[in-house]
């Protein structure tokens, strides 16, 4: 910018100043006329801060995690309490297992005694009918578990179930301090409690799976 002669330096900055001011205020007017035409709107319910992080990316289901711990056989054989099991540690020592077998069309004495793992009758189960039996026994899970803790958000809850399963109501009814912290929602403590039960040293990493989700919560 070129200075005519007799233009002071106090009357230049006034009149940047004066130039300024009129910008801003066409610029808060583009502004005002803007948010009328697109007035602000909720965010869609993927973006909202309520939403916690398991909900965002899912729990895996109970089936799925009984499946990862128990491993599929086609054969019975003995498991860690002297019980006879198949498929998805079926357990064939209930008073409804020949019940369950028979009504996936198989021969109970067969199961039970001639379809051992490592013999010439394993492979009397197909995994179609395995996974019946499970989806059963998980139901029959599921219903123990929240007799006994009742409802708890989804990840807890398949946890419970899991663990259910694995024990029946019976046996998880006795863990009296993890109860009573799962009820009051005392996540870390109650999977420092399940470290150190007796079922946590018997089944090793399904209990360190099982308590490090719990140590999540809710």
């Amino acid at each position: 910018m070129i200075l005519q002669k007799g233009v002071y330096w106090p009357r230049l900055l006034d009149l940047c100043f004066k130039t300024l001011n009129e910008a801003i205020s066409r610029t808060l007017l583009i502004w005002r006329n803007f948010a009328r035409t697109f007035p602000p709107q909720d965010p869609p319910p993927c973006c909202k801060p309520c939403i916690s992080l398991q909900t965002a990316f899912g729990c895996e289901s109970a089936i799925s995690l009984i499946e990862q711990a128990e491993g599929y056989r086609d054969c019975t054989y003995v498991d860690t309490t002297g019980h006879k099991t198949i498929c998805y540690g079926f357990n064939l020592a209930t008073g409804s297992a020949r019940s369950k077998i028979e009504a996936q069309g198989l021969n109970w004495n067969t199961v039970y005694n001639d379809c051992g793992c490592g013999t010439s009758g394993a492979g009397c189960v197909s995994q179609g009918q395995c996974q019946n039996l499970l989806q059963g026994a998980v139901q029959t899970a599921a219903q123990g578990a929240a007799a006994v803790f009742g409802q708890q958000c989804e990840c807890v809850q398949n946890v419970l179930t899991d663990m259910t399963y694995n024990l029946g109501e019976a046996g998880i009814s006795g863990f009296g301090t993890f109860k009573s912290y799962i009820e009051g929602h005392e996540w870390n403590q109650a999977a420092n409690d399940l470290y150190s039960t007796l079922w946590c040293k018997q089944v090793g990493s399904r209990c360190t799976r099982d308590a490090g989700i719990i140590s999540q919560g809710c």
